[in-house]
Formats: structure tokens, C-alpha cells, sequence
């Protein structure tokens, strides 16, 4: 093994932890303590919580015992909802759009 080699592999995943993007860290630290639902749904709960993590949280939270509490948005959601954008777009160019039948 070449120490060089881990030293550059090493650089490369600092780095591209470093240029996730606000919504990825949001439905990353949500999906640490609700693991269970979909990167779509967590995604929609963060934008209803104008990106507020500790408030999506809070929100969720409180919804397991008062589903009316939550956004009316996401009382109607599917929580399994898959995410609805690419991870990377230098690197992927297929468009991601749900077909009627995803929207059912």
C-alpha cells in the first residue's frame, strides 16, 4: 500500500463531505433519530420548517402522538416517500420526476 494513495483518498472524502449542501445535512441529522422515513418526506418536513432541523425535529416528534399536529402538508404525505432529486448533479444527468403511478 502506498501511504500516499490513503492520504489522497482520505483528502477526497473530507472534501466531499465538506460540499454536501445544507438540505443533504438536514435530512441526514433527521434521519439519525427517524431513520424509518423516506429522504422525499424529510426533505418536504425540512422545506414546511423553513430548513429548520430542530424544529422539523420538534414537529415530528410531537406528530407521533398528534398526527394533527404536523404540517397539513405532511399529514397527507407518504413518510416512505423516496428523495425526488438527484444526489449529484456534475455527475448525473438523469432527471428524476415521479410518473403518476410514484404519486399514488
Amino acid at each position: 500500500r502506498d501511504p500516499a494513495n490513503t492520504t489522497t483518498n482520505t483528502k477526497k472524502m473530507s472534501s466531499s463531505n465538506n460540499t454536501m449542501s445544507a438540505l443533504d445535512r438536514g435530512i441526514q441529522q433527521v434521519r439519525e433519530v427517524f431513520p424509518d422515513l423516506g429522504e422525499g418526506y424529510i426533505e418536504t418536513a425540512l422545506s414546511c420548517y423553513k430548513g429548520d432541523v430542530s424544529q422539523t425535529l420538534t414537529s415530528l416528534l410531537e406528530g407521533q402522538s398528534n398526527p394533527q399536529s404536523l404540517h397539513p402538508t405532511l399529514q397527507v404525505m407518504d413518510t416512505t416517500l423516496p428523495k425526488r432529486r438527484p444526489q449529484n448533479l456534475k455527475s448525473n444527468t438523469t432527471n428524476y420526476t415521479l410518473d403518476d403511478e410514484d404519486a399514488k
